[in-house]
């Protein structure tokens, strides 16, 4: 994993290499799996915004997080941040317009964003002004497992685990390829 992608298709010619110079290859299959998970909108919601809280989530494989709803009382920004299970952010959004749409009508925050496989992420509301994030008011049913058991929410996290409200976190998209080893 890591590094930057060169070239995509059949043949690459290389610079001219005056040292030792590492390349690796790896091929993509066609079968990518795609879908979503968690809750998919506000059930007795509150707008409510608290950083630090948010869904801890598994991922069996690799994984490319595409997007994430979330539902606001109030017009503002916020900025999510995805971090391992040390604790240690690996991803981050940056200030993003929110509207105020209520309980119906999500705000579609890009993530665009692949990890590995692993346990303990949590995707966390790092910071906001003005929004008002919707915490879904039900208990949650928890864990969110979808289909191909790629991604699995397993609570949310509010000053610790907690499954008893569903935390900002709406329609998580994602996909999955098939990628060779290097």
């Amino acid at each position: 994993t890591g590094g930057s992608v060169l070239h995509t298709g059949n043949d690459f010619t290389t610079p001219i290499i005056s040292s030792t110079t590492s390349y690796w290859a790896e091929a993509t299959g066609t079968n990518i799996v795609s879908g979503n998970v968690g809750e998919m909108v506000p059930v007795n919601g509150l707008g409510l915004s608290y950083p630090g809280a948010g869904v801890v989530f598994n991922l069996t494989e690799t994984t490319k997080l595409i997007s994430t709803d979330v539902f606001s009382a109030a017009a503002g920004t916020v900025n999510i941040q995805i971090v391992n299970n040390s604790g240690v952010e690996v991803f981050s959004t940056g200030n993003v317009n929110v509207i105020n749409g209520g309980a119906t009508t999500p705000n579609v925050i890009p993530l665009n964003i692949e990890l590995p496989a692993g346990t303990g992420y949590k995707m966390l509301l790092k910071e906001y002004n003005q929004a008002e994030l919707y915490i879904n008011g039900v208990a949650g049913s928890f864990p969110y497992l979808e289909s191909s058991n790629t991604i699995e929410i397993a609570s949310s996290y509010f000053f610790g685990p907690s499954f008893d409200l569903y935390m900002y976190f709406y329609n998580i998209l994602f996909e999955q390829g098939c990628n060779s080893i290097r």
